[in-house]
């Protein structure tokens, strides 16, 4: 199972990502998911200046960012799609939310 832990705190926004979804190993969509959608906001929020820190390792993601308008965009739209993944996938991805609200649903 992958474990994904938002936390927004002030000015800061980090994101963890543990584990292996184990969906179909060697064939597994949901990793597959989860890694194109962590990828992307890593160079999204890149883009804008306001990535602070990152870490991708196989079976674990680190990603620190400045909270600004553009940044907080970009992470409510992966945490949507990452807690989309969690409502289809219960056994393979969970993710939690930790700190300040991130989602305005």
């Amino acid at each position: 199972m992958t474990k994904v832990i938002f936390n927004k705190s002030c000015d800061v926004i980090t994101l963890k990502a543990d584990g292996h979804a184990g969906y179909n190993p060697g064939n597994d969509i949901v990793c597959s998911g989860i890694s194109t959608l962590l990828c992307t906001l890593a160079s999204a929020i890149e883009s804008k200046n306001c990535l602070l820190e990152s870490d991708f390792k196989e079976g674990h993601v680190f990603l620190k960012a400045r909270s600004t308008k553009a940044s907080d965009d970009f992470i409510e739209f992966t945490a949507t799609g990452l807690y989309l993944m969690q409502r289809e996938y219960p056994e393979n991805i969970q993710v939690r939310f930790e700190g300040e609200k991130i989602l305005k649903v």
